[in-house]
């Protein structure tokens, strides 16, 4: 995860381990109207402490609306069996369109949600194809008289978000088909690198940002650790750590990697990765990604280039919240992903898909549509900035029935693991820096 993303606060993304552990079940209380209380829509109490003022009715709320399995139960039993060796389902996977017919919500339900949202005046957008959850958006009191709630805005650490002020409700009559919102408390204010910030309003609205500034480390560098090392500088310089010290590494090129991972002679014989799609998963969609990557390989990998026949972009329909998000601080991990993909298997097939911003609606509308896209894998290098904290169980439900499909269909769905510890020095909170788990 790059500091661009590191300080974009994106909202809940759980642990894969704990998938559909509330798909079962969407009520918590009745309410004497007739709504019934959705579990996990509530964040903590600390988190609304300190109230920041009020959201303008307005202002446009989206989100994902998330739909109940049919069978969560059987969902994860088949999981568990279709992944264990010596089980007689091992590695019978189901196609997508055969998931979705045994587990997923039926176009009944799908139907009955749309209309509910369109009855509260909130404007539905697409649905997924594997019909797990509907991209809505609808002003900002639209959205708090459809779920029951009152929106506002709280300061957490110095960040002020947009937060439900009580568990979200729905009618009861719709209580056996939705499970949750994806979106409806999220953040809508980042210290995200003033750099990109600036260069990301600079752009029209719901248009791509431009380039970020370049970068490259000062010369002299060391291909490898150890090989020079700075006698020239102070020895302060390093205190207290002792000097001398190695100069910073130049990087490594693909064959160097490709070596470090014991599989420079797999490639050459052939074991390259022809036939899978491997797909990538970020926010926004740098305007120059298959160029740039071409580029690489043209200067440090001739013999393996990349081929326009082996990259597919599929561009978000809109950009949004680039400010917020730092929306061109994304183009050098996209470049980083793409880059890294093919040096290990140089001879894959790379789907890029770009989400409309990072927040979590619409990272999980990006994420979905990969793992329903034909890829054998899914690769996401970017994580959540303060785990759980700010949508709960919900949000990390609707992650997990994604990830339930991916189970059922044999997609990899892998995740970075960061390095980075807890989130206490920049946000006041004993967070860690939550990664989904290789699936």
């Amino acid at each position: 995860m790059k500091a661009a993303r590191l300080w974009a606060l994106t909202g809940s993304i759980g642990l894969g381990v704990s998938f559909l552990a509330a798909a079962g079940s969407a009520a918590a209380a009745t309410h004497p109207s007739g709504r019934v209380t959705m579990s996990g829509t509530l964040v903590p109490a600390a988190e609304r402490a300190h109230p920041a003022g009020t959201v303008s009715a307005k202002s446009t709320v989206s989100f994902q609306l998330s739909l109940k399995l049919r069978n969560a139960a059987g969902a994860k039993a088949f999981a568990i069996a279709v992944s264990t060796p010596r089980s007689k389902q091992f590695h019978h996977y189901l196609t997508d369109a055969q998931w979705v017919a045994k587990y997923g919500p039926t176009r009944t339900e799908v139907s009955a949600a749309e209309r509910w949202l369109r009855s509260e005046g909130i404007t539905v957008g697409s649905v997924a194809k594997d019909r797990l959850f509907i991209s809505a958006h609808g002003s900002a009191s639209k959205v708090e008289k459809a779920f029951g709630v009152q929106l506002g805005m709280f300061k957490v650490t110095g960040h002020t978000l947009r937060l439900a002020k009580s568990a979200l409700s729905i009618p009861r009559s719709m209580a056996g088909t939705i499970t949750g919102a994806v979106g409806v408390s999220q953040a809508v204010e980042s210290t995200s690198l003033s750099s990109t910030a600036a260069a990301a309003t600079a752009a029209p609205k719901d248009s791509e940002p431009g380039p970020p500034a370049g970068f490259a480390n000062p010369e002299p560098c060391s291909n490898y650790w150890g090989q020079k090392t700075d006698t020239a500088d102070s020895p302060s310089l390093y205190a207290p750590y002792t000097s001398p010290q190695s100069y910073d590494i130049c990087g490594y090129k693909p064959g160097q990697m490709r070596s470090a991972y014991g599989l420079g002679r797999s490639v050459r014989r052939g074991n390259n990765g022809h036939g899978i799609t491997v797909a990538i998963v970020d926010a926004y969609d740098s305007p120059t990604l298959l160029q740039d990557a071409q580029h690489y390989f043209r200067l440090n990998d001739p013999a393996h280039p990349l081929r326009t026949s082996q990259f597919t972009n599929v561009a978000p329909s809109t950009v949004d919240q680039v400010a917020v998000c730092g929306g061109n601080g994304w183009y050098p991990e996209q470049a980083l992903d793409v880059e890294s993909v093919h040096t290990m298997a140089p001879g894959a097939h790379i789907e890029y898909v770009g989400a409309v911003d990072c927040f979590d609606n619409n990272l999980l509308a990006a994420v979905n549509t990969a793992v329903t896209s034909g890829a054998s894998v899914v690769s996401d290098s970017w994580g959540d900035t303060l785990g759980d904290i700010f949508e709960g169980a919900a949000a990390e439900n609707a992650f997990d029935t994604v990830f339930a499909l991916a189970d059922g269909t044999g997609v990899s769905v892998l995740y970075s693991r960061g390095d980075d510890g807890d989130n206490f020095a920049d946000f006041g909170i004993d967070a860690p820096t939550t990664r989904r788990p290789a699936r």
